[in-house]
């Protein structure tokens, strides 16, 4: 019993310990002034009713789901067929696509961003200011969360008797690809895709150093007006989180339903 009685207990200070600073972000949110006092002397839903109306911020949400779906799918497009190539025909090109993999952790974001504002700035393709440009570095981010759902999905299968059994039957490599590598795939792309996008919301380097003011997206616009108003930038802040959450309870569900 004593031994539980501990167990409990250090799960009870560690998890205060995580979610205090969240809970005073959120009672922060909810008041129109707090100071001198344990709890805020006024409540109020009035920054949660004006981020609903700021079109700034709006625009910014609608800009960064734009991007990371845009980049996502790119992404996908670039990746599914490559790995699937490898898992069966290439174990060569396996070896190189896992390393590449770990490049973008071994880079700092910023060295990355700053090589690709000095290569697209200027000469025959200048992109910079772009969102083009934006959408082609989040693919670098998101790369890794990709190919690995689907690489670890692929492991699970034995898609190379497979794809030779419908070729047997006549069937044609792109249908073979449409009507039975995707649908055995679908757990794996569709945890990668979630990731990657709740992951890009709240990616801020590359889109302040690629994109910056031109197409300002939540994590550049939540920087630029962390002085306006503390309280309304809590709200941005605890939604932002709730989403993030929303796409976290999705990739467990998901998860579950596949075993």
């Amino acid at each position: 019993m004593m031994a539980n009685s501990r167990h409990w207990l250090v799960i009870f200070i560690f998890t205060t310990i995580l979610f205090s600073p969240l809970f005073a972000t959120l009672i922060f949110s909810l008041s129109t002034y707090w100071a001198l006092t344990p709890l805020p002397s006024d409540w109020s839903y009035q920054w949660y009713v004006e981020l609903a109306t700021n079109s700034r911020f709006l625009h910014s949400l609608l800009r960064s789901c734009i991007f990371a779906l845009g980049a996502t799918i790119v992404c996908c497009v670039v990746t599914v067929p490559v790995a699937v190539i490898a898992e069966i025909k290439a174990p060569k090109l396996k070896k190189l696509m896992n390393m590449l993999s770990i490049l973008p952790f071994a880079l700092p974001p910023v060295v990355i961003a700053v090589g690709l504002l000095q290569v697209y700035s200027s000469g025959v393709l200048i992109l910079t200011g772009t969102p083009w440009i934006l959408i082609g570095a989040w693919c670098i981010l998101i790369y890794p969360f990709i190919y690995q759902t689907i690489s670890n999905n692929l492991k699970a299968l034995n898609l190379k008797d497979m794809l030779e059994a419908a070729q047997l039957l006549g069937a044609r490599s792109k249908t073979s690809f449409l009507l039975i590598t995707l649908p055995n795939i679908r757990t794996g792309l569709t945890t990668g895709i979630l990731i990657s996008f709740s992951f890009l919301l709240g990616e801020f380097v590359f889109a302040s150093i690629l994109a910056g003011l031109s197409y300002e997206t939540v994590q550049v616009y939540i920087y630029n007006i962390k002085e306006f108003n503390g309280h309304f930038t809590s709200a941005i802040v605890i939604s932002y989180i709730l989403l993030t959450f929303f796409f976290s309870i999705s990739v467990t569900l998901i998860k579950n339903r596949s075993k």
